[in-house]
C-alpha cells in the first residue's frame, strides 16, 4: 500500500526501472475511464516537466477496436495480450456501468501480476498524507481523498460527470469534485 500522495512518486522507482526513461504504460479498456487515464498521464508529464510516462496504447477485447486511434494512442491488442509486454506497467480503465461489477474477473483473465499495475493520481487531485492508496489505483481530476481513506487495488475514482450526479447549484469546477471518506468505498481486489 502507498500512503500519501508524495510517496507515489517515490515508489515509482522502487521497481528497479531506469528512471531516466519514461515508464511504459498500457491502459486496459477503451471507454471513457481509459481516455481520462490517458489524459491524466499527459497532465502528469506536463506537470513534471519530463516525460515520466509513455503510453504504448490500449488493450481491449472488442475486435473492431484493434488498430483504432483513441486520443493519440492505438488499440494494440486484446486483454489477453497483456503479458506480451513484459516491460510495461498497466492501468485499469475497465469499469462501465455494464461491466464494473466484473472488473476483478476481467483483470484476473489478463494474467497481469498486481505489482505491474501503476498508481495514477491527477495533478489536480488532493490526497491526504493519511490516506492509503493501493497498487493500480486511479485518481482522476478534482478528486479529494480524505484522511484515513483506504483505496485498494485497481480502484478508480473520478468526479461526477452528469447533472444527475452534480448538485443543481453547481456552477464552479470546485463544486464538481468527488470526495472519498473512510469506509465510503468497498475495495476491489485482484486475485491471481
Amino acid at each position: 500500500m502507498i500512503a500519501a500522495r508524495w510517496e507515489i512518486e517515490l515508489n515509482s522507482g522502487a521497481t528497479g526501472q531506469d528512471m531516466s526513461k519514461p515508464k511504459k504504460i498500457i491502459i486496459l479498456g477503451t471507454g471513457g475511464n481509459s481516455v481520462d487515464i490517458l489524459d491524466t498521464i499527459g497532465e502528469l508529464n506536463l506537470e513534471s516537466g519530463i516525460k515520466a510516462y509513455e503510453c504504448l496504447g490500449f488493450l481491449d477485447d472488442n475486435p473492431e477496436a484493434l488498430g483504432r486511434d483513441i486520443a493519440g494512442a492505438k488499440v494494440i491488442g486484446p486483454l489477453s495480450a497483456a503479458n506480451d509486454f513484459p516491460d510495461a506497467f498497466f492501468v485499469n480503465g475497465i469499469g462501465s456501468p455494464s461491466n464494473f461489477w466484473k472488473k476483478s474477473e476481467i483483470i484476473e483473465k489478463t494474467g497481469v501480476r498486481p505489482d505491474r499495475f501503476e498508481t495514477i493520481v491527477h495533478p489536480s487531485a488532493s490526497v491526504s498524507k493519511l490516506a492509503t492508496l493501493g497498487r493500480g489505483v486511479v485518481i482522476l481530476q478534482n478528486v479529494t481523498i480524505a484522511s484515513f481513506a483506504k483505496m485498494e487495488t485497481t480502484l478508480s475514482c473520478s468526479p461526477p460527470r452528469s447533472s444527475a450526479m452534480t448538485p443543481k447549484s453547481a456552477t464552479t469546477p470546485a463544486s464538481r469534485q468527488a470526495y472519498v471518506f473512510p469506509g465510503a468505498l468497498r475495495s476491489v481486489k485482484v486475485v491471481i
